[in-house]
């Protein structure tokens, strides 16, 4: 009680997680009734995971279950495919998750920094900031693997930590360091960065032996884990992987957009994020005079290098790219708060401004008037539209697959993304999608944009379904109306027979 009257810091760290919880559960409340987040990347985790629920791991490129094609790694979707099949309905399977997952990273961060030994006032108040920000609150409402992969990576470097402190490594710890990373990998693969981070750190600390085990240990698991997705997908995980790689990009492409992608897409859409960064990065400066600081030193520009390669890779936004190197920024800030105790006042002030900055953007969908009310009308569009695909007579090509998931129906087409990609390396794929369009089967085609504006014609051309496919859905359909934001084209009237 004593520090509590000496110190407003304790204060001002409990109204930030209290500002963070409640704004998260207001916004939260919304998004969750009326699935304004939810959107065509969306449809494709529920897609994946709805597969895993009918027995499909990794549909093919193309079969009897539809198109397939995608760069998403297996445990994120398979977590909501197992409660999809003990009954879950898909979308409140996918929410399930991915709220889960934000609590376990909320977790994973105060774990990590009480076992620095920063007062639980503080760690506590870094945990629930790390879902105060609008880009990492939408990325849980609109269910992304990204939060989930987050969390893993926090709790294996919290379990490397004893590897730090002690000169003959825990196996135990290591252990579990490394299973958090595997696990990591398994949900999506570029933080692999993190164990790289580890292991260059334990060694650089004079750890040979531990970073030695960790490096071993995770190499070995994630080889065993992609043998087993291989194994159980009948290498279909494999092919799919292959087949979107480096989607439709090159190294050469992805090397000029590093930094316009950077700048645009890391730096200047979010002043949390920005204002996080930017303490962050003072503190990776302050700790190079710390001793035994060498895991954030390493750690930070792994993490912020890899976003920043994701990034540069085309149809990738940061709105939940920013989550991995948005919550390392918080274990440096809570790391320089742990190493110098004069700047915890300041620091749990810093919690409250962020906190309350954020909660502008995030409680915006439900104090703008406009906003809210067109959230609410597309909501009873989409409900209208879904009813009606639930009775359509016939097969519906969504682009929006989430849409298909949510009537019952399996969507034809898995990741309109990757199937850009996959028909230009497969002709067979674009020729059999290309029949079915030119022999009108389906009862409605569903697009997001309007392809014959010019926005819409790049969208198609470099980002989702291709050119040649949306060519053949303008040859053999024609507009039918717009209804909750989407596109809809009916069967065009034959030519009638000489």
């Amino acid at each position: 009680m004593q520090q509590w009257r000496r110190s407003p810091g304790p204060t001002l760290a409990v109204l930030a997680a209290a500002v963070v919880g409640s704004v998260l559960a207001a916004h939260a409340w919304q998004a969750v009734i009326t699935g304004s987040y939810l959107d065509v990347v969306t449809g494709v985790w529920l897609t994946l995971a709805d597969d895993v629920a009918h027995g499909v791991f990794y549909r093919g490129l193309i079969g009897p279950d539809g198109y397939g094609g995608t760069r998403y790694f297996p445990l994120f979707f398979s977590s909501i495919g197992a409660l999809v099949r003990l009954g879950a309905p898909p979308v409140a399977a996918g929410f399930a998750v991915s709220l889960a997952s934000g609590v376990l990273l909320a977790l994973g961060l105060r774990r990590f920094l009480l076992r620095l030994g920063l007062p639980e006032h503080l760690a506590a108040g870094l945990g629930a900031l790390s879902l105060a920000p609008q880009f990492v609150q939408q990325t849980l409402l609109a269910i992304r693997s990204d939060v989930l992969a987050a969390a893993l990576v926090v709790w294996g470097l919290a379990w490397t930590l004893p590897a730090f402190e002690h000169e003959r490594p825990q196996r135990g710890a290591l252990r579990a360091a490394a299973l958090c990373f595997v696990l990591a990998a398994a949900t999506k693969a570029t933080t692999l960065y993190a164990p790289g981070a580890a292991v260059l750190a334990l060694a650089w600390s004079g750890r040979a032996r531990a970073s030695a085990r960790l490096g071993a240990t995770v190499g070995i698991g994630v080889a065993l884990m992609l043998a087993l997705v291989s194994f159980v997908s009948d290498g279909r995980a494999i092919e799919s992987w292959q087949a979107s790689a480096l989607a439709g990009s090159s190294l050469a492409e992805m090397a000029r957009n590093l930094v316009p992608a950077l700048v645009s897409e890391a730096l200047k859409p979010s002043r949390a994020f920005t204002a996080v960064f930017s303490v962050a990065a003072a503190a990776w400066l302050a700790l190079w005079r710390a001793p035994s600081a060498a895991l954030p030193l390493v750690l930070l520009p792994a993490a912020f290098g890899a976003t920043s390669v994701v990034l540069s890779s085309p149809g990738t936004i940061y709105t939940n790219q920013l989550v991995e190197v948005y919550a390392v920024c918080l274990l440096l800030v809570g790391w320089a708060l742990a190493r110098f105790p004069r700047w915890r006042t300041a620091g749990a002030a810093f919690l409250l401004v962020v906190a309350l900055g954020s909660a502008a953007s995030c409680l915006k969908p439900l104090w703008d008037r406009q906003l809210r009310e067109r959230t609410w009308r597309l909501h009873g569009e989409r409900e209208a539209l879904v009813e009606a695909l639930r009775s359509s007579p016939g097969p519906v090509l969504s682009e929006s697959p989430e849409v298909l998931i949510m009537a019952g129906q399996r969507p034809l087409v898995m990741d309109p993304f990757s199937l850009r990609v996959v028909t230009r390396r497969r002709a067979d794929v674009l020729a059999d999608l290309a029949s079915r369009l030119d022999g009108r089967v389906f009862t409605h085609v569903i697009l997001t944009v309007d392809p014959e504006s010019p926005r819409g014609r790049g969208w198609y051309a470099n980002s989702n379904l291709g050119w040649p496919v949306v060519s053949r859905i303008l040859a053999n359909y024609e507009p039918a109306g717009v209804t909750a934001g989407l596109r809809l084209y009916a069967p065009r009237a034959r030519a009638p027979e000489p």
